[in-house]
């Protein structure tokens, strides 16, 4: 039984699926802004959807942690794989030909269209939005898609700590907002930064030293595999960074006014 449509055919340098739902989600973000924004403030009917939708949503991403965690943990284990920890790690360097694991990063690419929905009822209940979670929201599901077409090893493996950075973020925001989890959350989009962008420049430095990782059938994988990601991670760390600031900036005026 096949799980996966064959991808053999398709090329990463093939992104108008991509693009095309980051257009998408670009528009449902100005019409939200343009009819939608504050129609929902206060809605306690709304808040309690919301928290239901991200409970579950974070249940959802923990399974697809786990499915990742498996079919990479199927990947490294392969007795003809380069060491683990190694400048050609394979989680850095190669392709997941399971077609399982090719549904899952088929799945992953489309969630971020339902993920979009974050955005839209964020709008509607009359909270700011900050340029961090516009962006990643608008950018993600181009990476997600060179990640499908490709089946690398460096996307399963954001995959996998996005999902995890997901369950607990949707927990956190379903209710378990607790002082912990927010300090673990922070901590783990570090790790899933850092994590990304070591990755895919191991994966880069291979194909600048003339071993481009391939992916099925030893085709090698397009310039978008690797520099397109770097790209993201490198955007999404700035804006974090930014982000970081802000909220010490607004902390500090805080504690003035209370003096």
């Amino acid at each position: 039984m096949r799980f996966s449509p064959d991808i053999s055919w398709l090329d990463e340098r093939t992104l108008w699926p991509g693009l095309a739902m980051s257009g998408v989600v670009t528009v449902m973000v100005l019409i939200s802004e343009l009819f939608l924004r504050g129609s929902a403030k206060g809605s306690t009917l709304l808040s309690r959807l919301s928290k239901i939708d991200q409970m579950v949503y974070s249940l959802v991403s923990f399974v697809g942690a786990l499915f990742g965690s498996y079919y990479l943990y199927l990947y490294v284990s392969d007795p003809f794989s380069q060491p683990l920890f190694s400048l050609r790690s394979p989680l850095a360097c190669g392709a997941l030909r399971h077609p399982t694991a090719q549904l899952l990063l088929e799945v992953y690419f489309w969630s971020k269209l339902y993920e979009a929905h974050d955005l839209v009822v964020v709008i509607a209940r009359g909270y700011p939005i900050n340029a961090h979670f516009v962006v990643h929201h608008i950018s993600t599901p181009l990476f997600a898609w060179v990640g499908y077409v490709s089946c690398s090893a460096h996307g399963m493996s954001f995959l996998v700590l996005n999902c995890i950075m997901h369950t607990m973020l949707y927990a956190f925001f379903a209710g378990f907002s607790y002082n912990w989890l927010k300090s673990l959350l922070r901590f783990w989009q570090n790790v899933q930064l850092w994590g990304g962008i070591l990755l895919c420049s191991m994966a880069l430095s291979e194909r600048l030293q003339g071993r481009p990782c391939t992916r099925q059938e030893g085709v090698a994988m397009g310039w978008y595999a690797d520099t397109w990601p770097i790209i993201l991670f490198l955007t999404y760390f700035a804006l974090f960074r930014l982000e970081l600031a802000e909220e010490a900036r607004e902390m500090e005026e805080a504690k003035k006014k209370r003096k």
